[in-house]
């Protein structure tokens, strides 16, 4: 069959490190060193067949993806040169029904960035959006109507923090970003949602009342322009490994304060030095998805 991708290495640098379990399943999966790694952004299109995740979020593909309408009620999809509104079907039922929320309460539409490449696999930017079950959606609504396409290739990016991100800025943030994040939180098949770690402190501070959905909003460098909202393994998926369930509680407290004392600190410290880590080659991807790749 036509080869639809470029085997190349990776450009993307660091991944996050998995749990034990995670690697010996990992492990079982992945194929010899030797193997080249792929470029998820080279495909053109979709395989066909039944959905199906393969592998970990930070390195794996999917078959049989879906494709997000570039607009729906409540949502238009942002820089489609890049052909990353692909995802998992329960991935995209999220994201129109977010879209329908979003045009009910507020009036609105949400601008939604990158999901994945059309079968997943390593995309340029990212350090996950492999397995098409991530989709990125900017915290600032636009009004219905009127996006241009050039906005749409190329719209700014608004940071809910001040000039030197230590804080929130109040101009921008309020209580319909929390509550933005309060609906995908509760949305049934919602792992996690990444944010910056200002504005899960700020969100510690600043909501009352049932907080049991704040578990679920999880600190993470970057991510004060948007949400990084994060979906389960799918039922129809057995190669998708899962993520270690997050600790009970609302990940506030010393979990959220430590990135203020320890991990921020580190990291400016080391930037200022100009001391650059070690960089680990990327992990080979699992053999089912490069089997995938070459359909």
């Amino acid at each position: 069959m036509r080869n639809h991708f470029t085997i190349r290495p990776r450009q993307n640098g660091l991944r996050p490190a998995a749990g034990a379990i995670g690697l010996i399943l990992l492990a079982v999966l992945s194929v010899p060193a030797s193997a080249q790694t792929i470029s998820g952004d080279d495909a053109k299109r979709a395989s066909r067949g039944p959905s199906r995740v393969i592998g970990i979020y930070a390195n794996g593909c999917i078959a049989g993806a879906r494709r997000l309408p570039p607009s729906g009620r409540g949502y238009t999809a942002i820089r489609l040169q890049r052909n990353r509104n692909w995802g998992h079907p329960k991935l995209v039922r999220f994201v129109t029904d977010f879209g329908r929320w979003v045009d009910r309460r507020y009036g609105r539409v949400a601008l939604v960035a990158d999901l994945s490449a059309p079968r997943g696999g390593p995309i340029s930017g990212h350090a996950s959006h492999e397995v098409g079950l991530d989709a990125d959606i900017r915290f600032v609504l636009k009004r219905s109507g009127g996006l241009s396409r050039a906005y749409r290739a190329r719209p700014p990016e608004i940071s809910m923090l001040t000039e030197n991100k230590k804080r929130i800025d109040a101009a921008r943030w309020s209580g319909k970003q929390i509550a933005m994040l309060r609906y995908a939180a509760r949305y049934p098949g919602v792992d996690r949602i990444f944010v910056n770690p200002v504005i899960k402190r700020a969100l510690c501070r600043q909501v009352k009342g049932d907080r049991g959905w704040l578990r679920k909003v999880v600190p993470w460098f970057g991510h004060h322009a948007h949400m990084h909202v994060r979906m389960t393994c799918p039922a129809d998926s057995p190669q998708c490994i899962k993520q270690l369930k997050l600790p009970k509680g609302t990940g506030c407290g010393w979990r959220v304060r430590r990135w203020f004392v320890k991990i921020l600190p580190a990291w400016r410290k080391r930037l200022k030095s100009g001391t650059k880590p070690k960089r680990r080659p990327p992990p080979e991807l699992p053999t089912a998805c490069l089997i995938l790749f070459n359909q």
